[in-house]
């Protein structure tokens, strides 16, 4: 069974319909007007609340809008320093094919997406920064957040399991597509995928420590 044989944007409305439900349920189940109430009640006035709740809800449908541009965005460019190393290496694969593997990956992000969602409907967060901080099954998980400088959260949160499937699904397109093996596949998506994501978590990390 060839897994890659779907049409693309199938995938596509399918992935932006999953999402737009998981935008659902956190807006009315997890993070409604109530619990923004409840954690910021003590630092804002119920007016100051309302402003921003009200400014909220304009941008909601936005969001919504715009999240299926973000979505294909992100299957582009990770799919493009894919094909560009690949392309560099003298690896015969086109991008099509990089696009495709891309897409059929982010399966795990939307199981990614989903098990946060689960996990905050078991317990809500007590702070936004709670929010920010969390993403399950990473190694960030095991450390005491306080004690940690503010510009490692975020590369500490992409070492988790979700990731590594991430990595194991790119390398397996990766493989199937040009036909070699598995560890070949591996190698390719580090020195394309590992070394596109390794200059953005550098990137981000140096934006935090200029407005540190």
């Amino acid at each position: 069974m060839n897994y890659y044989s779907f049409k693309w944007w199938q995938l596509f409305f399918f992935f932006v319909l999953v999402y737009t439900v998981i935008g659902y349920i956190n807006k009315e189940f997890i993070f409604s007007d109530d619990y923004y109430y409840s954690i910021l009640g003590g630092q804002l006035s119920e007016e100051r609340i309302a402003a921003v709740l009200k400014m909220q809800h304009k941008f909601q449908v936005v969001a919504y809008l715009v999240q299926p541009v973000l979505l294909l965005l992100k299957w582009l460019a990770i799919a493009g320093a894919i094909y560009t190393v690949l392309f560099l290496l003298d690896q015969n694969i086109s991008f099509k094919s990089c696009f495709k593997i891309v897409v059929f990956a982010e399966l795990v992000s939307i199981i990614s997406a989903l098990t946060k969602v689960f996990c905050f409907l078991i317990r809500k967060p007590d702070t936004l920064q709670d929010v920010q901080n969390f993403y399950p099954l990473s190694l960030l998980q095991l450390l005491n957040i306080k004690q940690l400088p503010s510009y490692l959260i975020y590369p500490l949160q992409q070492f988790n399991l979700f990731e590594m499937a991430y990595w194991l699904l790119i390398a397996a397109g990766i493989s199937v597509h040009m036909r070699k093996p598995l560890t070949k596949g591996l190698a390719l998506t580090a020195s394309s995928y590992g070394l596109a994501l390794g200059i953005w978590v550098l990137c981000v990390v140096f934006i935090q420590l200029q407005f540190s």
